[in-house]
């Protein structure tokens, strides 16, 4: 019995823990204003945001902030196939950061495909997140 209790608790604390930095995509469009739902006067109701947003979070442990001059390198890679550099930087142990991929320009590249999120420091990378779509790009390029 005490056997079993000591592996629940270890299952249970060992399975729960989050990342250091955790990433996601949401879709933005009109019905995300509260103006929308309550029928206020909002400029933006008539020429609402459509595309999507990059939702970036991060929760650095002790060892991490310790160290000076931190920023998340993030490329974001659209449906196209360009990519985009994104350079963060991180003032605060824990915090998050909101990238609008909307209107024109997510009418010129498409919607997000994937994207690789890098803690970077003083010493180098850190830590780094991929989506699970991520790979690397094989740049084939004319001999002729």
């Amino acid at each position: 019995m005490k056997w079993l209790a000591l592996t629940i608790l270890c299952l249970m604390s060992s399975s729960c823990t989050r990342g250091i930095i955790d990433a996601e995509t949401a879709i933005v469009n009109s019905m995300d204003l509260a103006s929308d739902y309550v029928n206020t006067p909002d400029p933006r109701r008539y020429y609402p945001w459509c595309g999507q947003e990059l939702i970036i979070k991060w929760s650095l442990p002790r060892y991490c902030w310790s160290r000076e001059d931190l920023y998340l390198s993030a490329v974001v890679r659209y449906y196209n196939l360009e990519e985009e550099l994104l350079e963060i930087p991180i003032n605060t142990p824990i915090g998050s950061y909101i990238y609008p991929h909307v209107n024109e320009h997510y009418d010129s590249l498409g919607p997000i495909l994937a994207y690789k999120i890098e803690l970077i420091g003083t010493e180098g990378i850190l830590y780094e997140w991929k989506h699970v779509l991520w790979t690397e790009l094989i740049q084939i390029h004319n001999a002729l």
